[in-house]
């Protein structure tokens, strides 16, 4: 009788083990997200709103991916938010493939089916960036080597934002 009473920690044992190698699964699988993360450093604040919220790795990228569809080749994202500011981050898998994916954006905002209007580009720091309104905000994207930006903000903070972005994101 005594012999039975290691049979419920035995399971008990083995529960934790299937638990632990599930989570180093997990951390395995995300590990190189995690590891080539974009290396920019997120300032604190723009424009006088305190950064609130950043999201990395495969939950940004999943989120890029839903606004701009599949088929960009996409290595690491980041997403951060500054109250009614938000800022998106794609690296791409070379400067190549970042040049495509603004490019096709470009196209694709141009094609008018999109809540952007385009209002133009201007050189910033040795970059194009494209200026648009649209859904009550002004927006910016632009490509700094394999890495395509977005910034979305209120109109009266639009010029103040992108300059301390353009700083800080050298």
């Amino acid at each position: 009788m005594l012999k039975r009473l290691w049979q419920p920690y035995l399971l008990i044992a083995l529960g934790f083990a299937v638990i632990l190698a599930a989570l180093a699964w997990q951390l395995a699988r995300d590990w190189p997200v995690i590891a080539t993360s974009v290396t920019w450093r997120m300032p604190k604040s723009l424009a006088g709103k305190s950064l609130i919220a950043q999201k990395s790795g495969a939950v940004a990228l999943a989120e890029i991916e839903s606004l701009h569809g599949k088929g960009f080749a996409l290595a690491d994202g980041t997403i951060v938010s500054y109250g009614d500011a938000m800022m998106w981050v794609a690296k791409a898998k070379d400067e190549a493939a970042a040049r495509a994916m603004v490019d096709t954006m470009t196209r694709r905002i141009a094609e008018g089916r999109s809540p952007f209007t385009p209002s133009g580009t201007r050189p910033i720091n040795g970059r194009t960036v494209w200026t648009l309104t649209g859904m009550g905000q002004s927006h910016f994207y632009w490509q700094t080597s394999d890495k395509v930006v977005w910034l979305a903000i209120s109109p009266a903070l639009a010029e103040q934002g992108l300059r301390e972005l353009m700083l800080a994101l050298k």
